[in-house]
């Protein structure tokens, strides 16, 4: 039987651990457990990670870049595009920083989005009147002004800016968002013309109500008193008289893109905003 060399073999045993431990220092010197790669499971980054990333990241721009693009401060919002189908409930929102120093011309600007959507932003007036052909004009925001840019067609025909007496609008059609019903009250601090009689200064005191027009009146009134509601008591009156108040204007506009079907997808979507250069503004991603 032939006799084993225990020298050796205590030999290639002290090499062994020579190198385990080797490997070891090598390890912890260069941070041991410390290290990212050892807090990281199978992937290098999971799926959804990256994907999440990949949305909050600005197209084609890194940080730095985003922060240098065109429209500093306009930040775009998803609003309700992503819980609506309706074209009449779907919005975008634009908003524009209480920094800017000279309004923001929006007129020309293009919404695009990551599923193939592309719409240019019209224009609009920003003193509408009922009854009459409204002149269009360039949407201008003003710092801090927010426009909300529906998809579908604007029940008066036009995007309009909000004013104290938009909420007479509300009484013969549907908007969503709501408007707001906070006219001035018709008569409050005004000086009633002194031709009225006291039947109908009375009924004016005691039954009118605010962001309303009066298509029937009691039979009792006096022509002359009906004349005067009917001028006086309506969006058009009201704007006659509080137009050149100086918390007439509202800092909202309602811009209409005027589609028939909705534009944005309802569950993942990236839609871009451009400049009328082609510059990036801003980008919402849900």
């Amino acid at each position: 039987m032939e006799k084993v060399n225990t020298g050796d073999a205590k030999n290639d045993i002290y090499w062994v651990l020579f190198f385990i431990l080797l490997i070891m220092v090598v390890w912890y010197f260069s941070g041991g457990p410390s290290r990212p790669a050892a807090k990281q499971g199978p992937f290098i980054e999971s799926p959804s990670e990256k994907y999440g990333e990949s949305l909050k990241k600005s197209p084609g721009a890194n940080d730095s870049e985003k922060k240098s693009l065109y429209g500093a401060g306009t930040n775009l919002t998803a609003g309700r595009a992503a819980k609506n189908s309706s074209p009449q409930e779907e919005y975008l929102e634009i908003k524009t920083s209480t920094k800017n120093i000279d309004p923001l011309n929006i007129t020309g600007w293009v919404l695009k989005s990551e599923s193939g959507k592309e719409i240019t932003i019209g224009k609009g007036t920003s003193l509408p009147y009922l009854g009459q052909i409204n002149q269009q004009e360039n949407i201008l925001l003003e710092p801090g002004e927010k426009a909300l840019v529906t998809t579908g067609r604007s029940p008066i025909g036009i995007s309009f800016h909000l004013n104290k007496c938009i909420g007479y609008f509300s009484q013969f059609q549907d908007f969503y968002p709501k408007l707001p019903n906070k006219c001035p009250h018709p008569i409050k601090n005004e000086m009633l013309p002194s031709s009225l009689d006291n039947a109908c200064v009375d009924y004016i005191n005691k039954n009118l109500k605010i962001c309303l027009t009066y298509i029937t009146l009691p039979f009792g009134l006096s022509n002359s008193c009906k004349e005067y509601i009917n001028e006086r008591i309506n969006y058009n009156g009201c704007v006659s008289w509080h137009k050149k108040d100086t918390d007439f204007y509202n800092s909202e506009w309602r811009i209409y893109l005027n589609q028939e079907k909705e534009l944005w997808n309802n569950d993942i979507e990236k839609i871009i905003l451009y400049n009328q250069n082609g510059e990036i503004v801003d980008w919402t991603a849900y």
